[in-house]
């Protein structure tokens, strides 16, 4: 076999509906180079490595590795790097769809930068993609937290030695792992790249509580990186933000508007979540 010059690692549990459409979109994808999928088992009690197994024809190469346990997201993806072959490791998500074009995108910039992020379009339960504003105006990673811009794990490259530097994704609520590795990445001197050509179509949940709870535990993560990085500069945030885009939203929601939904139902669970964090880490961040 060729050297493997990327890997892309990729969590699942409990997705043994969901996953044959990213495992299709990754099978079609092309790249001059060797690659390699390693999808990792977080302890799926469905037939997800199963799903995963039935796969193993459509790649050049596809490691499942298995955890009996759940052990987290960030867990996942450090146990995947461990098997990772690559010089550059790639990320996504099992119940995402990547586009035609994102490895070659990816790997194309990750030749020049250290880190990678790619853009991500995101479909509501129809499928239909959001209208949403560009997540990097002129090139540039916004800062929604107020003070360094993160790239998420749905859509990310980085280089093994980066990873190796930083020992990995850090013990963090779920949520929050790929915050935390972005702004250790920078604390230490690294940049991250925006490439808008890797594309990948986040799905949202199918059941608004599990969208309301997936965000607070979002929120509690968000408590649990202020107390990390509040000393870095991260500044403490107010309840006004959320608490507008629920009001704003909260009429079309009612009357059925399923963006104006999603709006509501994820500010809600993440202001939730937050004061939740706040208790569990001893700060005040909401």
């Amino acid at each position: 076999m060729s050297k493997i010059a990327l890997s892309v690692v990729m969590p699942v549990r409990d997705m043994e509906h969901v996953l044959p459409c990213q495992l299709n979109a990754l099978s079609r994808q092309e790249l001059g180079d060797s690659w390699e999928l390693i999808v990792v088992d977080d302890g799926s009690v469905d037939d997800t490595a199963a799903v995963a197994r039935g796969w193993l024809g459509s790649f050049e190469r596809l490691i499942l590795v298995r955890q009996a346990r759940a052990g987290g997201a960030a867990a996942a993806r450090n146990l995947g790097i461990e098997h990772a072959a690559g010089e550059t490791v790639a990320f996504c998500d099992g119940d995402d769809i990547v586009a035609s074009g994102w490895l070659c995108a990816l790997a194309r910039a990750a030749r020049c930068h250290p880190i990678v992020a790619g853009r991500i379009v995101v479909a509501d339960r129809a499928g239909r993609a959001f209208a949403a504003p560009d997540p990097a105006p002129n090139g540039r990673l916004i800062e929604p937290f107020g003070f360094l811009p993160f790239a998420l794990t749905a859509n990310l490259a980085v280089r093994r030695s980066v990873l190796a530097e930083l020992g990995g994704f850090g013990a963090m609520p779920d949520g929050g792992e790929d915050v935390d590795l972005s702004w250790r990445a920078q604390l230490a001197g690294h940049s991250i790249r925006h490439e808008p050509n890797a594309v990948v179509t986040k799905r949202l949940c199918r059941s608004y509580p599990r969208e309301w709870s997936r965000y607070l535990h979002y929120g509690i993560a968000d408590a649990a990186l202020y107390q990390r990085f509040r000393q870095f500069g991260m500044p403490r945030r107010s309840l006004f933000a959320h608490v507008t885009a629920i009001a704003r939203n909260l009429r079309p929601a009612l009357r059925g508007d399923s963006s104006a939904r999603y709006i509501v139902t994820r500010a809600s669970g993440k202001q939730v979540g937050r004061l939740i964090g706040s208790l569990r880490y001893g700060v005040w961040y909401t």
